[in-house]
Parts: C-alpha cells; sequence; structure tokens
C-alpha cells in the first residue's frame, strides 16, 4: 500500500522545481535538447535506467560526451526524481554508451548498488522508498501525537482552571448557606422563646383574669349582702322609732348611740 501510495504520489507532483534543484538537476518530463546558450530555458538531456525509469539531466557547460557526466550528478538528479528523500550512497550508474555525444538527447544508464545484486537493484531501491515514506509517516504521526497531547493538556489545564473556579465558588457558597444555616438556627431559637414567653404571658393573664373575676364576684356577693343587712337594718330602725316615740334629745342620743 505504501509503494502504490508513493506511486501515485510521485505521478502526481513534480519531483523538483527547476529553481530548487543544484544547477545540474532538472525534472522528470520533456527532454528539451535543442537550442542554444541563449535561450530561456536550460538544455536538459534524459536518462533512461529501466523502460519504466528515467530522469531529467540538466546538461552543464563543461560536459560533451556521457562520460564527462559525474556519478554524484546522476545520483542526485536520480533522487529529485522522488518527492521524498532516499539513501543514495550506495548507488552507481554505469553509461551503456560511455562515448556517446550528448546531443542525441537521450542516454542509458544501468543502475547499481554496493553489496546488492544486479537484479534485486530496483527493489532495493523501493525498499529505500518504503523506509523515506515510512519515517516521513511516522514523523507526521509524531506530529500529530505531539498535536494532541498539547491539545489534551490544553484541555486539562482549562478542565483544572474550571475545576478550581467550581472548588473555589463551592467552598464559597457553602460557607454562605453555613452562615444562613446558623442565622436559621438562632432565628428559630428567638421564635422558640418568644413564643415560650408568649405562652407564659397569656398564662398569667388568664390566671389574673380568672382571678380578678372571682375577687369582682366576690366582691359582688359581699356587696349584694352588705345592702342586704343595711336594708334590714333600716327597716328594724324604722319599726323602732315609729312604736317607740322619744324626745328630740333622746331621740338624737339614740341616734348617737
Amino acid at each position: 500500500a505504501k509503494m502504490q501510495h508513493a506511486t501515485a504520489e510521485r505521478e502526481r507532483r513534480p519531483s523538483s522545481s527547476v529553481n530548487d534543484a543544484p544547477a545540474h538537476i532538472a525534472p522528470a518530463g520533456p527532454v528539451n535538447t535543442g537550442g542554444t546558450a541563449g535561450d530561456a530555458e536550460p538544455r536538459l538531456i534524459n536518462v533512461l535506467v529501466t523502460p519504466k525509469l528515467s530522469f531529467a539531466l540538466r546538461l552543464q557547460p563543461g560536459w560533451k560526451r556521457a562520460s564527462d557526466i559525474e556519478e554524484d550528478a546522476l545520483r542526485l538528479a536520480f533522487l529529485a526524481r522522488f518527492p521524498v528523500k532516499l539513501r543514495a550512497e550506495h548507488l552507481t550508474f554505469r553509461c551503456a554508451t560511455p562515448a556517446a555525444s550528448l546531443e542525441t538527447g537521450t542516454l542509458v544508464y544501468r543502475i547499481g548498488a554496493a553489496d546488492v545484486s544486479e537484479d534485486r537493484v530496483l527493489l532495493s531501491v523501493l525498499s529505500e522508498l518504503d523506509k523515506s515514506y515510512t519515517a516521513k509517516f511516522e514523523a507526521a504521526l509524531e506530529r500529530a501525537r505531539a498535536d494532541c497531547l498539547s491539545a489534551s493538556n490544553c484541555f486539562q489545564v482549562v478542565a483544572d482552571e474550571v475545576r478550581t473556579a467550581q472548588e473555589a465558588t463551592s467552598r464559597r457558597w457553602e460557607s454562605e448557606v453555613r452562615s444562613l444555616k446558623e442565622t436559621q438556627g438562632k432565628s428559630q431559637k428567638r421564635l422558640f422563646l418568644l413564643e415560650q414567653e408568649r405562652d407564659q404571658l397569656r398564662d398569667q393573664l388568664l390566671r389574673a383574669t380568672t382571678s380578678s373575676k372571682r375577687a369582682v364576684s366576690e366582691l359582688r356577693t359581699n356587696l349584694g349582702g352588705l345592702a342586704e343587712e343595711n336594708a334590714s337594718l333600716r327597716r328594724v330602725c324604722l319599726d323602732a322609732a315609729c312604736t317607740e316615740p322619744c324626745t328630740p334629745t333622746s331621740a338624737r342620743e339614740d341616734t348617737r348611740a
């Protein structure tokens, strides 16, 4: 799957721009071998490694024949064909026609590798390409993991701040609720004492009212008895006055007596 992805990406993207690559490296594509030194476009030569694997090489003024091309230039141009960096120190390029002129526009090279058999060279290149893509994906995965960890840490910091604020608010509300409960308890105690005092005052008032009513009743009874006694004494006095006449002096003395 990685090899297919590498091939698709290589076909989608140009391997390198002319400005980014060294002077002797050119992207793979149609080769312009004509023109003069004064032309705007540089002269390129197509290097064929296999029927399906080729790359473009920008010609240098000092190159006249295929044997003049340095192997390092070939190696760098070959690496510029791929979108990822490869380890290419072990790769070697041997031209099939060293004496051929560069005006032909196309050179055929046989690619080799140190300590690798000829039929496994391309496999080693593909293996290096797979390793490069694996390293690239692992680096991208590490960056994504670092971003996730950073986002997680930021979220944890925000969560800690929210938790701290909630705890502070909870402590403040708990203190206020405790104060309100204490105030309510004191109010309930005062209300209980006031109700108790009210009941005591009501009982005392009831007792005072009952005793006053009883005293009034006794006074009324005594007053009635005294009124009856006074009436009877008046009747006795009137009867005595009617039966025995007396002088005013004796009557006055009797009255005084």
